[in-house]
């Protein structure tokens, strides 16, 4: 499966309507190691996945009308997969992934990004080891710009009305995101005329580089 030049807009339009109705079942999603799979006799295999020169965006979910509330995005990739196969109910891949992100840009509706990057680089040892151990082998960020204000964060500083939240579900803990290396290359952070609790915040300016190892989230 080869995609060369796909150039995909994402909108609320492109997923209809925002509120299933009363009654309706979620769909399962993909490889939930907390809830157990039943064994299935079904196997597929996928090889040869590559994608060349793709552009996503992602716009309008400034959560209204019950949708979620999303930064607009921007980026631009190209990455080929190993052999991916589906068996015993269970997704894996025969190698590790690699999937590298250019030119990000993320707004929060205003005129200028809340975040950009040259570069983000994502590596993972297998398949499985993503979605079952959610483990991820290291992350790289090149070229990261942060500019905190009223104006590019003015999506997510508005208030909106709270929705009911599911009772916790004790039975189960949930399993940590595992990052065993982050990598952040020369990055700058602006923050200037951001309103915080109903006060201005004083106005910050760094360069930040570094590395990390063994976060959970």
């Amino acid at each position: 499966i080869r995609l060369e030049g796909l150039d995909r807009r994402l909108t609320r339009a492109t997923f209809g309507k925002a509120k299933a109705e009363e009654g309706q079942a979620a769909e399962p999603t993909l490889s939930d190691p907390d809830k157990p799979t039943p064994p299935s006799e079904r196997s597929l295999r996928l090889s040869g996945i590559e994608v060349v020169d793709a552009a996503i965006a992602l716009n309008g979910f400034d959560g209204t009308e019950g949708r979620a509330r999303l930064p607009d995005l921007a980026l631009e990739t190209s990455f080929s997969l190993p052999d991916l196969h589906y068996e015993n109910g269970r997704w894996d891949s025969e190698g590790p992934l690699a999937l590298d992100l250019h030119q990000i840009q993320a707004g929060g509706g205003g005129s200028v990004p809340f975040f950009s990057a040259s570069k983000l680089e994502l590596r993972a040892g297998t398949l499985a080891g993503l979605l079952e151990d959610h483990r991820l082998d290291s992350v790289t960020l090149e070229g990261a710009d942060l500019l905190a204000s009223d104006e590019t964060l003015a999506r997510f500083l508005q208030t909106s009305e709270a929705l009911p939240q599911p009772e916790p579900d004790e039975t189960s803990e949930a399993r940590p995101w595992i990052v065993d290396q982050v990598k952040l290359g020369p990055s700058g952070v602006v923050l200037r005329d951001l309103t915080i609790a109903g006060k201005k915040s004083p106005e910050l300016t760094a360069s930040l580089s570094g590395e990390l190892s063994d976060l959970r989230f």
